[in-house]
């Protein structure tokens, strides 16, 4: 669409808005007279996982940034994969796994920032099941779904760790029944994001081994767009991410604040729950990748290991080039300062 120029107040620059998602976003400091909508999907309904997304847009970041930030909760990483990929919206979140599967599918989608750069996901066991190793797993029942990108992890995870696969027995539930039959001693391990655990009532009687402590590097959860987007419109793009890694950080600097602000944009959430399980995610939002380029910035070897993995786990059937799966030329712009 035909950008429209403006004059903002006090500068003699000039800037170019579009009027939809498919306009640039600008160079001013200053508040802008037109703003670029941007439409983003959610990979699932409220939770922990889009906190930095609305507390950047409660607080006005994307305002501030040129930015009418359109956001949708979602259905699945999947779902929003497919509509980045038809254009229905410019933005969605998901698994590092989510686009390498989508591309294995002819999807060319390219995400452009990671939010959590190590796997969240553990095996959680009640502490009567005497799980305190990996070595202790030989024998149990483990909930997993084969078609699961999660599957994949806990089969590198175990040989990490020396477990034969074989070795333990592997149960397939519906999504949720895990944590109820935990308990109730239907299985003896449930594989789950580490704040699914946040709610439960019997959360302190439980053991956890992690992934990301098995050496599992994969990165986490992220932002997508299209091939075409990240090439084309890397200035909007620019914009956005830095208005989303301030509402990241001011996340992690003040969690019950965010968790006020998502109550406020979602009554039927409630600001402890989110909180709680926030504080569980925090410490995967930072990783070695994020100390040599600061957040969202992406480790190359994290994403060949998942690749990798999903090949060997038969999640995908063919080899995926990661090095067109993403990019941390976004990234190295809004910490450059870059416009």
């Amino acid at each position: 669409m035909k950008a429209k120029r403006f004059l903002a107040a006090g500068l003699a620059a000039v800037m170019a808005f579009a009027v939809a998602a498919c306009g640039s976003g600008s160079n001013s400091s200053s508040k802008p007279d037109k703003l670029t909508v941007v439409k983003l999907r959610h990979s699932w309904i409220p939770d922990d996982i889009m906190l930095p997304i609305v507390v950047a847009k409660q607080k006005g970041y994307y305002r501030d940034e040129g930015i009418d930030l359109q956001d949708q909760v979602g259905d699945g990483s999947a779902t929003a994969a497919k509509l980045v990929a038809n254009g229905e919206v410019l933005i969605g979140t998901g698994e590092a796994s989510t686009v390498i599967t989508s591309r294995s599918n002819g999807l060319d989608l390219v995400n452009i920032a990671t939010q959590f750069q190590r796997n969240s996901t553990v095996l959680a066991s009640m502490k009567s099941s005497n799980i305190t190793s990996w070595a202790d797993l030989k024998g149990k029942k483990i909930s997993i779904s084969f078609t699961s990108s999660a599957y994949a992890a806990l089969l590198a995870a175990l040989k990490n760790k020396g477990v034969d696969p074989k070795d333990v027995k592997f149960v397939n539930l519906p999504a949720g029944a895990d944590l109820k039959s935990l308990p109730t001693g239907e299985i003896d391990v449930a594989c789950v994001f580490v704040a699914n655990i946040a709610p439960l009532d019997y959360k302190d009687d439980l053991n956890l081994l992690s992934f990301a402590d098995a050496g599992i590097k994969w990165p986490s959860t992220g932002y997508f767009v299209s091939a075409d987007t990240a090439t084309k419109q890397k200035d909007l793009l620019t914009h956005w991410l830095r208005a989303t890694l301030k509402g990241l950080q001011y996340t992690l600097d003040n969690p019950e604040d965010a968790g006020k602000l998502m109550a406020e944009a979602y009554p039927d959430v409630k600001a402890d729950t989110i909180v709680a399980r926030w504080k569980l995610s925090a410490p995967y939002v930072q990783g070695p990748a994020a100390e040599t380029g600061g957040l969202g910035f992406q480790d190359k070897d994290a994403w060949l290991q998942e690749e990798a993995d999903l090949l060997t786990a038969g999640i995908i059937k063919k080899h995926v080039d990661v090095s067109s799966a993403f990019t941390n030329e976004i990234v190295q712009a809004v910490h450059k300062g870059g416009k």
